[in-house]
């Protein structure tokens, strides 16, 4: 059958009428009965030759699809090696420029000095006790930052109450010891001390006044609140775009922490940066060891005495 199949159709065409010509009815008879034949091996031959097309076109399609996988994958990947390759010229040239120019500012940041540097398109920032170049000045605050959590401190903020709060610390070591001075200076002490306890008989209002005329000698603009629900606040201090509050007792023995746990709620109430607890007594330990890293000056009968003196 299969070399059947293999013989053309026009010989078996010829084959047909010869048998027609030389022998009529044998000749009718084969070529009735290979009609059938014929369009079944046409057919045939039609559908092989389509389907073989139809598999040639899926088969170039297929690799065509591939092709375009392949290069979307590749595409990426040249795409980053491009990129870190621009990267690594930009270091280099930020390196060079460091190395040539001379920084046009220096920016500081947490006690941090940045120095800046421009030139041929880019910027470069060279923070104070670091050897690395970073591209942004935000990469570099973000170092100051990591510099400054390695000391404990978790923001710029946090950094600066710190320090503020160790200045304050300083000036009322320095206040304190100005007025152990002053104390070495008899007549003068004594006279001052006349004066502490002449307050002690002043009415609660009086002496309000009076620590108002001594806040007022040192250059600030003092507004008294209302005698009544003044919010623990007895005196609000202006001075040199500063605002302060203060609060005034008469007290002849020691100054206890439940008082200035309510003052300080009464500070951050009212907004203002910092404030002074005057007192005719004296503060315990404990107080003053709460105070500290507060906003809070404290005024006791020793602090008094120095300004008097």
């Amino acid at each position: 059958m299969s070399k059947l199949f293999s013989i053309p159709l026009w010989i078996l065409g010829i084959f047909i009428i010869f048998l027609i010509v030389v022998a009529p009815p044998i000749g009718i008879i084969l070529a009735v009965l290979s009609i059938p034949i014929l369009v079944f091996l046409y057919g045939g031959k039609v559908l092989t030759r389509s389907l073989e097309k139809d598999l040639e076109s899926n088969r170039k399609e297929s690799k065509e699809i591939k092709a375009n996988i392949t290069r979307k994958k590749k595409q990426p990947e040249r795409t980053e090696k491009k990129l870190r390759r621009i990267e690594n010229q930009k270091v280099k040239a930020r390196k060079e420029l460091v190395k040539t120019q001379k920084p046009v500012e220096t920016i500081t940041y947490a006690d941090y000095p940045i120095k800046v540097y421009k030139g041929n398109g880019l910027e470069a920032y060279v923070v104070s006790k670091s050897k690395r170049i970073y591209p942004t000045l935000r990469a570099s605050k973000q170092a100051v930052l990591y510099f400054l959590r390695l000391k404990g401190f978790n923001s710029e903020s946090e950094y600066f109450a710190f320090k503020e709060a160790e200045l304050r610390k300083k000036e009322n070591i320095e206040l304190l010891a100005g007025a152990y001075k002053k104390r070495s200076s008899g007549k003068e002490f004594l006279n001052s001390i006349k004066e502490i306890d002449n307050l002690q008989s002043l009415t609660p209002v009086e002496f309000e006044r009076w620590a108002k005329n001594l806040f007022e000698k040192k250059g600030w603009v003092v507004e008294e609140t209302k005698v009544t629900g003044d919010g623990g606040v007895d005196l609000i201090l202006e001075k040199n775009d500063r605002k302060a509050v203060a609060q005034c007792k008469r007290f002849k023995g020691n100054v206890g922490e439940p008082l200035l746990r309510d003052f300080y709620g009464a500070l951050l109430h009212s907004g203002a940066s910092e404030g002074y607890f005057v007192t005719t007594g004296l503060f315990t330990s404990s107080t003053i060891k709460w105070v500290e890293n507060k906003p809070i000056f404290l005024l006791d009968r020793g602090t008094l005495l120095s300004y008097l003196s």
